[in-house]
């Protein structure tokens, strides 16, 4: 992997005070994905990664119920963007992660992994990081950090994002 794909170029970083700001802020930001958008969605258990692809499936019209897929290790969904949600937490090495064939199946949707940090080398090229973390101060709370290396396309992208949720917090 080059080293620029593990160096951020640009980051924004939102605060959600509970689940369902969690959830709207990925419904938002399901609105700049396109088709082969890779995202690795990071954050210790209970985070709430999944509750953020939960909204990037509402925003990309997924009519399923997306749950975690710890024990199938990668779902796919049908919206007016396709979505595979991949769980990285129980794989055990870089085999087993090329075993998923992601290279193929990000190419006509968009794939967000979530425990993807470990296996960095292996994702298809990583256009989003997203990082939550919780703040110690408030345990409903989340900092969402939003990253990417794609310079040319989502730096852009992600500075409209981030006046967006701004002007819809007014």
């Amino acid at each position: 992997m080059d080293e620029v794909r593990k160096t951020a170029v640009y980051a924004t970083e939102l605060l959600s005070l509970n689940r369902q700001d969690t959830f709207e802020f990925g419904e938002k930001f399901s609105k700049i994905l396109k088709r082969g958008d890779v995202i690795c969605v990071t954050g210790n258990l209970g985070a709430g990664k999944t509750v953020f692809i939960k909204g990037i499936g509402k925003g990309l019209n997924i009519q399923d119920n997306i749950t975690s897929p710890t024990f199938v290790l990668a779902t796919k969904y049908e919206g007016s963007i396709a979505l595979v949600h991949v769980d990285m937490y129980r794989l055990n090495n870089a085999n087993e992660v090329e075993g998923l064939g992601l290279d193929e199946v990000s190419c006509d949707s968009v794939l967000a992994v979530e425990w993807g940090e470990r296996f960095l080398n292996e994702l298809p090229r990583l256009t989003f990081h997203i990082e939550i973390t919780s703040k110690l101060s408030d345990e409903d709370s989340r900092i969402i950090k939003i990253s990417t290396t794609e310079y040319v396309r989502s730096t852009e992208i992600i500075e409209a994002f981030r006046v967006e949720v701004e002007r819809e917090s007014k």
